[in-house]
């Protein structure tokens, strides 16, 4: 569903406000888990998962699956509104809550990782926003001159973007990986 969501902000270049709905997970139990169960269960991978197997909630592996799917849907996102010119202004929430969350202890190494990496990428990118802001000579409520703000910049060529393809072959790779071993 948020993939679908994801594709429609996206295509349309509307903004659909999906990080909080993404960022509830962190309050989910499987995040709340200091302590997870070790299981020798094989990933998931969670396009193709609509509900876990029993044996998987509670688990270590489990959790970092959820905090992998979490972290690159909320990249995927932010890539999708890093050319917006009020993507500064979009990010405060979301980078707030995640340093709120890893402030508290949050869950396991592997998954407190992931999420630093992220906000990293947000803040880098949400500085390079202002960047370009600096040289702008247009009004807030210049509509059309807002709409062209960094038009002809592809989204792989913003921080958070170039970092997004990335993952993107990352997860590729995985999945192929799990489609042998599956």
């Amino acid at each position: 569903m948020l993939s679908a969501l994801l594709r429609i902000n996206a295509r349309t270049g509307n903004y659909v406000p999906l990080a909080p709905f993404l960022l509830e997970i962190l309050e989910s139990n499987e995040f709340k888990r200091a302590n997870p169960k070790n299981a020798s269960l094989k990933p998931l991978d969670m396009e193709y998962v609509i509900k876990a197997p029993a044996n998987y909630p509670k688990t270590k592996v489990y959790q970092e699956t959820l905090a992998e799917e979490l972290v690159y849907l909320l990249g995927e996102f932010h890539a999708i509104m890093s050319t917006n010119i009020a993507f500064p202004e979009m990010t405060i929430p979301v980078v707030f809550m995640l340093k709120r969350y890893l402030k508290k202890g949050g869950a396991s190494g592997k998954v407190n990782n992931q999420l630093k990496t992220l906000v990293e990428k947000i803040e880098v990118t949400r500085q390079w926003t202002e960047k370009k802001r600096r040289n702008v000579s247009f009004a807030p409520n210049d509509r059309a001159e807002v709409e062209a703000f960094l038009d002809g910049i592809p989204i792989t060529e913003t921080p958070i973007g170039s970092w997004m393809r990335l993952q993107k072959k990352v997860r590729d790779q995985k999945r192929k990986e799990i489609e042998m071993v599956g």
